[in-house]
């Protein structure tokens, strides 16, 4: 019998990175970006928005950043649509990339959201890198009109440093040299399709599961087929309008994973089932799955 699985594989992740993750966001609308970069090491929230005011230059996306081990702080300035916040089914996000290499998400660039806080000294919002680029604007935005976002940009070499560069070697400051190691690639308002990111959630969790089962055991033939039947589900040219039908074809495979976890005795050692790949923890192993 021709077993197919390799292509499937292929065909479920294709669709996912292809047409699945770019219906996540039903619109967007840029941003005007300042820059600042401190000469040295961090500084307090009140003194790098006080430099940019005074000394922050316009910045454009696409541009180049970031000395390495260096701190750029940028202001992020944009108008909320009327009507984003009282969209059935969305959420308003501040999305941006500061240059992130997908296959890790340390030891790069990451980036610290900052609000003025009640003393206007800054209060921290949330953490950004490769796996957490947006920032949900429910609560520390309006429903509509002016935003304003400051973030703490660390341009952190890529590690482990195997060899000199023509820089010399990025793993200290006195040979690292000044040239900028990243490039703000986004920065945006993006309306959230919230159907279509639990889909991609859903995804995510069993593609983990499979990929940390052996290609020979059944229960991960018995998820791919899974998946594949709810990519069957998508209408490629409709992600928003199929995500809920292809969510349910998911539903019941994820349901049995959390009866499985609530039946599993917690004095058992976890295995590799248990653990699924490195981005899905403590997904238990099921005989039915």
């Amino acid at each position: 019998m021709h077993d197919d699985s390799a292509l499937v594989e292929r065909r479920i992740r294709r669709e996912l990175m292809e047409r699945v993750m770019p219906a996540m966001y039903r619109a967007s609308v840029p941003l005007a970006v300042t820059a600042w970069e401190a000469p040295g090491e961090p500084v307090p929230y009140a003194q790098a928005v006080a430099a940019l005011d005074t000394e922050g230059r316009p910045f454009t996306v696409g541009d180049h950043y970031g000395r390495p081990w260096g701190t750029t702080w940028f202001r992020f300035a944009g108008e909320l649509p009327a009507g984003w916040s009282t969209t059935a089914g969305c959420s308003p996000e501040f999305v941006v990339d500061l240059g992130f290499h997908p296959d890790a998400a340390g030891f790069q660039s990451e980036g610290l959201v900052w609000l003025p806080g009640a003393d206007g000294q800054g209060l921290p919002v949330q953490g950004i890198h490769p796996r957490r680029t947006a920032v949900p604007l429910a609560g520390i935005a309006g429903t509509a009109g002016p935003v304003e976002l400051i973030v703490e940009a660390a341009s952190n070499p890529a590690f482990p440093q195997r060899r000199m560069t023509a820089e010399g070697n990025l793993g200290s400051l006195r040979t690292a040299g000044d040239r900028p190691l990243y490039r703000l690639r986004q920065a945006t308002l993006s309306l959230r399709d919230d159907e279509v990111y639990h889909l991609l959630l859903d995804i995510e969790v069993l593609l983990g599961l499979m990929t940390a089962l052996a290609p020979a055991e059944a229960r991960r033939q018995r998820i791919l087929r899974t998946l594949q039947a709810a990519f069957d589900a998508l209408d490629l040219d409709d992600i928003a309008g199929t995500a809920a039908a292809a969510r349910a074809v998911l539903a019941p495979a994820l349901a049995l994973m959390v009866s499985a976890a609530c039946d599993k005795d917690p004095s058992e050692p976890d295995t590799a089932a248990d653990v699924g790949a490195p981005d899905v923890t403590g997904q238990p192993d099921s005989p039915v799955v």
